[in-house]
């Protein structure tokens, strides 16, 4: 299923399909169960597609909560270097 999101200036966001706000948790939980999210900020009369963005966030949010992180200090040194090395 695909979950559509809207998020607002004041940065929450709005699950336009429960007609509900959600959290990094509720969002999460969506792609636990296989879901594609998909989230938009209205700018300027658009719908600019702000998942990435999200998504980052979420992850962080749930690495945070985390005893064995996923993302160790040691893994995202090596992903900032990689970056560092295709400049």
């Amino acid at each position: 299923m695909i979950r559509e999101y809207r998020k607002y200036k004041n940065r929450r966001i709005y699950e336009t399909l429960l007609k509900r706000y959600a959290t990094f948790a509720d969002i999460a939980a969506a792609l636990y169960d296989g879901d594609i999210v998909r989230i938009f900020f209205r700018k300027d009369g658009m719908d600019i597609d702000v998942t990435r963005e999200v998504l980052l966030e979420v992850l962080i949010s749930v690495e945070a909560k985390r005893v064995n992180p996923v993302l160790t200090v040691e893994t995202l040194h090596q992903m900032l270097s990689i970056r560092r090395e295709l400049k």
